[in-house]
């Protein structure tokens, strides 16, 4: 595609026009992040060893402090905020920034991506226009996830990966620069390898692009110079490339007691029947937000099945033709190969993934990198049987179902879902001092809500109990977050056996969704501080949580 230009000319339309819906709406987040930016506050106060140990009251005695390296989810978001909120800059400014600086470069990145491919410019348009518009790029504006920095950092690992691939098969230019290459090789797997750091399940794409340039250099008819020349700077990529991946891993097990999360939960592997589904499955779900589109029509809570299995289902026979659209080319362009080698191998991890595994989640969200990756590869196959005259009316009438099925109308609820999202989100929200939007916590009129809670709030003998992360970042002392299930009763066994001492006097200040008051949680919860002399409930106007306040005694 030679109009690269136009098209990312195209692609800053909608991007602007996202920013500025974005950027009229308050800042939310989601817990997994919550809990990474209370770290990196308590950081910058110097209440906190490091930007990703999280200080709270021991469990086994409230009154002292203990800090717990955070291993679920990887530093990126805090390496990223840290220089903002340094300077002042409160949380929900801070990854507003991150979100649309990663927002505009994944979008750039993946057009560019795209314009390597040979299809019509039209196509190209439309994926200029719509591109934008996916949940994965464009979500984090509203409501900041790590997801955002997949889409901002996978297409320009793809996009180096190929450059660095077409000079190392340059034979000329290769040899005259031989020591710029071999120093660049470094540079290239350390850029790599910080995929990992930014969110785990860009290593799926790191490991194919390891793979494709391996194959690069043991396939092409090359002179034995440059041969030995190709496999050295190779070999730099991947020890440079190790370097980040064994260092946050060793850290995590050091600090953190468990590498990642697949480390903690591995089992003997289970070839469950789910996983052949959504292998299958997920690729096409994720393109063009497939899988939201029916998780919100399938929002049922009583069925023979549970509404993902029946997306998954759903998207079985779009995986089926994509896998069909990939393989029949057997032409192996440069771009196309990339493309296929980072597919499957972000296929295959996963698919280890969920076989060794204990918790395991199959949303299509994880594949959403190789799936963009992929698009350009389906759309060309696509197009060209179309215009095969020789096809019969089945395979064109397949063709255009799908394309209407999983491609044009997740798009079409892309766009107009971004609407709805603003409307959603209360313009005339006033957020606290983190400046977040947090409907938990108060329904329009945050900054008077915190007034109110810490009006007799001592941070010397007073801590809280929180039922999600989110209320932490406005909130000032000790305190005790939790992962509170808002949606379900009394299944959670932890809440059955939680006991809290102290060793000394201490308030505690426990915020709770009136809900918990229906479904039996809160007396569970208040009963586990077994010191507990007498509890005052307070209602606080505007707050949808309700503040239940007693002193532990010794």
């Amino acid at each position: 595609m030679k109009s690269r230009q136009i098209l990312l000319f195209l692609t800053i339309i909608p991007i602007l026009l996202l920013i500025f819906i974005a950027l009229k709406n308050p800042q939310s987040l989601y817990s997994d992040s919550a809990w990474q930016m209370k770290a990196l506050q308590q950081f910058i106060a110097g209440d906190s060893p490091s930007f990703n140990h999280l200080v709270r009251p021991s469990y086994d005695d409230l009154a002292v402090n203990k800090a717990i390296w955070i291993t679920w989810w990887p530093p990126g978001t805090n390496l990223l905020a840290y220089p903002l909120m340094a300077q002042g800059i409160p949380v929900g400014i801070s990854i507003r920034i991150i979100a649309i600086a990663s927002f505009i470069l994944g979008s750039l990145g993946w057009i560019c991506w795209f314009s390597l491919f040979d299809f019509p410019i039209w196509i190209g348009v439309i994926l200029a226009l719509t591109i934008p518009s996916l949940r994965c790029g464009n979500h984090a504006l509203f409501q900041y996830s790590a997801e955002v920095l997949v889409y901002a950092y996978a297409p320009w690992l793809i996009l180096i990966t190929y450059q660095f691939s077409k000079y190392l098969n340059n034979e000329t230019t290769f040899i005259k620069n031989i020591v710029k290459y071999l120093v660049i090789s470094p540079v290239i797997g350390l850029i790599l390898g910080f995929g990992y750091i930014l969110k785990y399940s860009l290593l799926f794409v790191v490991l194919g692009a390891l793979i494709y340039l391996g194959f690069q250099c043991i396939t092409n008819n090359n002179s034995r110079q440059q041969k030995i020349s190709k496999l050295t700077a190779y070999v730099l990529v991947c020890l440079f490339c190790g370097i980040p991946l064994l260092t946050l891993n060793l850290v995590n097990q050091n600090l953190g007691e468990t590498a990642n999360l697949i480390t903690a939960t591995a089992k003997i592997i289970s070839l469950k029947w789910q996983n052949f589904i959504y292998v299958i499955a997920n690729p096409a779900l994720a393109m063009t937000d497939a899988e939201l589109l029916w998780k919100m029509l399938l929002n049922f809570q009583h069925s023979i099945a549970p509404s993902s299995l029946w997306i998954g289902l759903i998207g079985i026979p779009g995986g089926i033709l994509l896998l069909w659209l990939i393989l029949r080319d057997r032409a192996l362009p440069e771009a196309s190969l990339l493309a296929k080698i980072v597919f499957f191998t972000s296929m295959a991890a996963i698919f280890g993934i969920w076989s060794v595994g204990a918790t395991v989640s199959y949303e299509a969200r994880h594949v959403v990198p190789a799936s963009l990756a992929i698009l350009p590869v389906a759309l060309q196959s696509g197009y060209e049987l179309w215009h095969k005259k020789s096809n019969s009316f089945l395979i064109k009438g397949s063709l255009c179902i799908a394309a209407i099925f999983y491609l044009a109308i997740p798009l079409a609820y892309s766009s107009t879902s971004i609407i709805v999202k603003a409307l959603e989100t209360s313009v005339h929200y006033t957020p606290a001092s983190s400046q977040i939007y947090n409907p938990w916590l108060a329904s329009q009129d945050l900054a008077r809500v915190r007034t109110e809670l810490v009006k007799d709030f001592n941070e010397q003998t007073d801590i809280w109990y929180l039922p999600e992360p989110i209320t932490a970042l406005d909130l000032p002392g000790r305190a005790m977050i939790t992962s509170g299930d808002f949606y379900q009763g009394l299944q959670d066994a932890n809440l059955h056996r939680q006991a809290f001492h102290t060793s000394t006097h201490l308030r505690v200040h426990v915020l709770l969704p009136r809900s918990f008051e229906d479904n039996g949680k809160g007396l569970l919860i208040r009963s586990s501080f077994v010191q507990a002399h007498e509890w005052i409930c307070q209602e606080i106007e505007g707050s949808n949580y309700v503040k239940w306040t007693s002193t532990l005694e010794v």
